[in-house]
């Protein structure tokens, strides 16, 4: 007997449509703790971005890919001071 047809429960429409992704960024030119909260600030404030982990030389950063790219991400970290991302790898949860 197979399954009726029902829609996802709100919980996970919600997760799909937020698309949450995790990525650990890699920083050049990150030297001290300024640096560090020049770029949480700035990734914080942008919308999209759900939270973020920064240390010298590295970026731990979850945010809704149907909301902020990828490149917005990469481009936020390049303002923010001067940075630059040299790296990055996508986070499985």
């Amino acid at each position: 007997m197979a399954a009726p047809d029902r829609p996802p429960a709100p919980e996970c429409k919600a997760m799909v449509e937020k698309k949450v992704e995790t990525l650990k960024l890699t920083i050049r030119g990150m030297h001290c703790d300024h640096c560090v909260d020049s770029i949480e600030r700035a990734l914080t404030a942008l919308d999209g971005v759900e939270s973020c982990q920064v240390s010298v030389g590295l970026v731990h950063v979850v945010f809704s890919a149907t909301r902020v790219a990828r490149a917005d991400l990469f481009e936020c970290v390049r303002q923010a001071g001067a940075f630059e991302v040299t790296g990055f790898e996508k986070i499985d949860d």
